[in-house]
């Protein structure tokens, strides 16, 4: 009886089990080098982009109209001070009180009296009742303590100029009107310095200044 050959496995006659393993482990391997490479790309893009908004030359080469943010930013400014009234910050030529909107137009001394001050203002009744304008509801106080009221010329001095509305006049509501305001400056007190116009509602008792400066 011969005796049974015994079956040597070559090297390569891999079972299904091995050759699938073997397969994973070739897969995961590329996997992991393309993985590698995506994160190095990624790197890559980030540094280069680092660098060139840090480099503030940079920002020479793009060109953005940001001019239409001047344009909201304009009708939220313009809202806002029409809804604002009751101001006494003295910054604003156009201010409001009481139902009342106060212009300042100029201010200037006489050309013939070097002792006058003239303050041009506009007033306008946005829904005030029964108001009448009044040169005494003005007077100017500087940064030195003084304060100058009105003069009895302040009538005649807008009465003068054509286009002036009257003192001690209705104002209806939705009307506005012009006012000259006459202020005695005495020679020996230095009016050279930094003044406000200051306007008193009575009614409110409140009062708003503006800049004479």
């Amino acid at each position: 009886m011969s005796e049974p050959k015994e079956h040597k496995q070559d090297a390569g006659d891999l079972v299904p089990s091995e050759a699938s393993t073997a397969t994973k482990g070739c897969m995961l391997g590329v996997i992991f080098i393309i993985l590698l490479i995506i994160a190095a790309v990624i790197t890559a893009i980030i540094v280069v982009a680092l660098n060139l908004f840090s480099d503030e030359n940079s920002f020479g080469d793009f060109d953005f109209d940001f001019s239409f943010m001047d344009d909201i930013t304009g009708i939220f400014e313009s809202d806002t001070e029409s809804d604002t009234t009751d101001t006494s910050d003295g910054d604003s030529m156009t201010q409001e009180i009481g139902g009342l909107r106060i212009t300042l137009n100029d201010a200037y001394f006489n050309e013939n009296d070097e002792e006058q001050y003239i303050v041009d203002v506009n007033i306008e009744s946005i829904d005030r009742e029964y108001y009448t304008p009044s040169a005494t509801a003005f007077h100017i106080e500087t940064e030195n303590g003084n304060a100058y009221a009105y003069t009895d010329e302040s009538r005649e001095v807008n009465d003068r100029e054509s286009g002036t509305g009257e003192f001690n006049q209705m104002l209806e509501v939705g009307t506005e009107a012009r006012y000259l305001l006459a202020f005695h400056v005495s020679e020996y007190l230095d009016f050279d310095v930094d003044k406000t116009l200051v306007f008193r509602d009575y009614r409110e008792d409140d009062e708003i200044s503006f800049d004479l400066n």
